[in-house]
């Protein structure tokens, strides 16, 4: 469900900013993916700052071109490289439906949610008081109440990015 990229900024401390035209955030620290065969090259900061946005990816120009797509950075953004995927350090509810999450890699996503609540799994926060009840677990997100609980993993947010 990824829609297109409508600015990204590449930071001075190697994190990645990507917004995209539906409005929804994301934070990524690169650091940990310098030493890769891909992004190896980002390490010259030179190359690091010819950053360009495409539709639905992120090149830059040096010896050699990387990219990096809007799939791959959210792969990256849950730590799908590591041995264990990031958990969540903190999750809240922001305004009427956007939601923050930031996990423990020190990575971020900001995502209104407004749109999913017309897809029948996502009808329970619609529920009187449920939005503002909710709780982070180690890999997942919960609004729970008296009469409902809606669990979340990371993974399927990213899904509807």
């Amino acid at each position: 469900m990824s829609t297109k990229i409508q600015y990204a900024i590449a930071r001075e401390d190697y994190t990645l900013e990507l917004v995209m035209e539906n409005g929804n955030r994301l934070i990524c620290n690169m650091k940990p993916y310098l030493h890769t065969i891909q992004f190896c090259p980002l390490q010259d900061k030179l190359v690091w700052e010819t950053m360009e946005v495409l539709d639905t990816c992120l090149r830059w120009q040096g010896r050699q071109i990387v990219e990096l797509s809007v799939d791959r950075m959210l792969d990256l953004f849950k730590d799908e490289d590591s041995q264990k995927k990031a958990g969540i350090k903190e999750a809240t509810t922001q305004g009427k439906w956007l939601l923050h999450i930031e996990l423990i890699n020190g990575n971020q996503m900001d995502m209104d949610v407004k749109e999913l609540l017309e897809y029948p799994m996502f009808m329970p926060l619609l529920e009187k008081g449920l939005w503002n009840t909710l709780q982070a677990k180690k890999h997942s997100i919960c609004w729970k109440n008296k009469d409902v609980c809606f669990e979340l993993s990371v993974q399927m947010l990213l899904n509807y990015f």
